[in-house]
């Protein structure tokens, strides 16, 4: 098929010679300015630095350096068995500090929990046991009681309240 307008016949838009060659430095040189002006915009006093280098190195300086420095550099060599033994008793002494400080929390948690029963007057003791004994007699579901102590043996409540006989004077 034949086109008969020539005007159609060209491609309506061209390339510029060389515009890919030059394409990404192009692009480059417009992303860092961009870059530079949004960091002047957001940061107003890097206008006023100078961009000077302030360091210098004196004419010569490098050439004026002759021969070895003085001192030789020494390399220590760790042996495998050296390497190991560290691993081994780094790992001995943080196992260590963890187990000191869970027994530590553990007893601290202990004595505060003591320490703070010892605050509570005997008056307050005495009328939360009253209050949860009348709660206790005046449910409904009596049944509790009994799967409560279900499973142990008249012997072993016994044990209980002799042992715990010594605070009845605490209490009364």
């Amino acid at each position: 098929m034949k086109v008969k307008n020539p005007q159609l016949s060209e491609p309506p838009y061209r390339v510029p010679t060389h515009y890919f060659e030059n394409l990404e430095k192009t692009l480059l040189d417009k992303i860092k300015e961009e870059e530079i002006e949004n960091e002047l915009k957001t940061y107003p006093l890097l206008k006023s630095v100078s961009r000077a280098m302030p360091y210098a190195v004196p004419d010569g300086y490098f050439g004026k350096i002759k021969g070895q420095p003085d001192r030789r550099t020494t390399v220590i060599r760790l042996r495998r068995w050296w390497v190991a033994a560290a691993v081994i008793t780094a790992f001995m002494i943080i196992t260590a500090v963890f187990k000191f400080s869970r027994k530590h929390n553990e007893l601290v948690a202990a004595s505060s929990s003591d320490a703070a029963i010892q605050y509570v007057s005997v008056d307050e003791l005495t009328s939360f046991i009253d209050a949860d004994i009348d709660n206790m007699l005046n449910s409904e579901d009596i049944s509790e009681g009994n799967t409560l102590f279900k499973n142990i043996s008249n012997q072993e409540l016994l044990n209980f309240l002799n042992e715990t006989s010594t605070y009845d004077g605490i209490l009364n």
